[in-house]
């Protein structure tokens, strides 16, 4: 529990150096479906959520296609994600 509560702590007080908003992504899997999204943490304590794109998991001819023209908004998203990173840590250095 302490270690917890210590980690949470390095956390905060991390959260205090960084420019806000900071973005995190995530991928979900609801029915069929992938769900890209980045959730900001805002400086206030808040959260704001935003989709970008959603890809259907492909098993007709038809979900196929509709999946291959999504490709460059998987590409996007992995450039993105690269970009942040980057950033990070050049900020880190």
């Amino acid at each position: 529990m302490v270690g917890k509560m210590i980690n949470k702590l390095k956390y905060i007080e991390a959260l205090q150096l960084i420019d806000y908003p900071i973005p995190q992504h995530y991928i979900r899997f609801f029915e069929g479906d992938l769900i890209f999204e980045r959730i900001y943490l805002l400086k206030n304590g808040g959260h704001l959520k935003r989709k970008y794109f959603t890809i259907t998991c492909p098993t007709t001819c038809e979900e196929l296609k509709t999946f291959v023209k999504k490709i460059p908004l998987l590409l996007d998203w992995k450039q993105t994600i690269i970009m942040q990173t980057k950033h990070m840590i050049d900020r880190d250095e």
